[in-house]
């Protein structure tokens, strides 16, 4: 919500005509603030010249990167992309394990690597991407595939360990009818518990 302190907003993109995708892009815009920066999570739903077109129309905003804008195995056509637009891409679906991280870096396919462990073989797989992304000066996020607080607190540790600066996506609690308690959320951050383990209270 407007107001929350979140200075990042992921918005789901590519399932509307693209004359309501920019009308919706100009009231998150206006409701929102011009200093907060969006990343449009597309799922792979474009091809590739849809994505082209859909990049240039979101150029307007204040756009972060684009999320998965191609389907996962097509590397080719996500150089082709990077190649037709100011937005950065980044990559989830993609990102299964370090193996597939090679192979984006090699194709030169992404900006960014959106890490879930739960996808991506876990936390020690999850280190070994991490470092190849900082060796190719890739930016790295971590997100949660809406795990319980016990997950997200991993992710979290995950990150602060890696000292990965980028905004993350974990405030993903609300989607769930029942956890446990959780690290508390104030003006869009999280702090690190600094009681003993991971810092949770079951």
């Amino acid at each position: 919500m407007p107001g929350d302190g979140f200075k990042v907003m992921k918005v789901k993109v590519g399932f509307r005509d693209m004359s309501d995708e920019t009308k919706q892009m100009v009231m998150l815009a206006k409701s929102f603030g011009e200093d907060t920066l969006f990343r449009l999570d597309a799922n792979g739903s474009f091809n590739l010249t849809q994505a082209i077109r859909f990049c240039k129309e979101m150029e307007a905003f204040n756009i972060d990167y684009i999320e998965q804008p191609l389907p996962a195995d097509n590397f080719e056509e996500l150089t082709a992309l990077r190649h037709n637009t100011d937005i950065h891409i980044a990559l989830d679906e993609s990102l299964t394990d370090c193996n597939s991280a090679k192979k984006i870096i090699e194709k030169q396919a992404a900006d960014i690597f959106v890490i879930k462990p739960m996808v991506s073989g876990g936390f020690t797989e999850c280190k070994k991407i991490i470092d190849l992304a900082k060796a190719e000066n890739i930016r790295t996020v971590i997100t949660s595939s809406i795990e319980t607080s016990i997950g997200r607190t991993a992710c979290l540790h995950l990150a602060a360990a890696n000292e990965i600066t980028e905004a993350c996506g974990l405030a993903t609690g609300i989607f769930l009818n029942e956890d446990a308690k959780a690290s508390v959320i104030e003006n869009g951050l999280i702090r690190i518990p600094d009681i003993p383990g991971m810092g949770l209270e079951i």
